[in-house]
This record gives structure tokens, sequence and C-alpha cells, in this order.
């Protein structure tokens, strides 16, 4: 089941990158999922990368400890 996905775009005259966060709104039970959905795709632009590797797991901790998913879980 996909609950978000970031797609990365690149300007090719100016190499400026966009990227665009897709939120599946019916495969969320609740606002808490929706946002921790949200900060995981924001991770992902974050680090201009789709992948869950090492450096993912990184930013991921780092916002956590900044309690990014205070009061979610």
């Amino acid at each position: 089941m996909t609950y978000g996905l970031t797609i990365q775009l690149e300007d090719e005259d100016t190499k400026h990158r966009f990227f665009t966060i897709y939120i599946h709104p019916t495969n969320h039970i609740d606002k808490s999922q929706v946002r921790m959905t949200v900060l995981h795709e924001m991770c992902h632009v974050s680090l201009g990368t789709g992948g869950h590797g090492k450096r993912f797991e990184e930013e991921m901790k780092r916002i956590a400890l900044r309690d990014a998913f205070k009061g979610l879980w």
C-alpha cells in the first residue's frame, strides 16, 4: 500500500530541482498518519533521493530528535 510519493524534476537549463509530494489520503486512518507521511516524504526532499538507506534513516532520526513526530503515536 502506498501512502505517499515524492517526485523530483530538474530544469534542464538551470539544473534547479523541483519536488512534488503526493499524499494518498484514503490510505491513512487519521491526520497524524498523514503528518507522518508528509514528514517522511520531506526527508526525501531534504536529501534529494528516493532511497531508504543510511542517509535517509539518519535524516529521519534527526527530525525525530527535534520532536517532529511528537504527539503522533
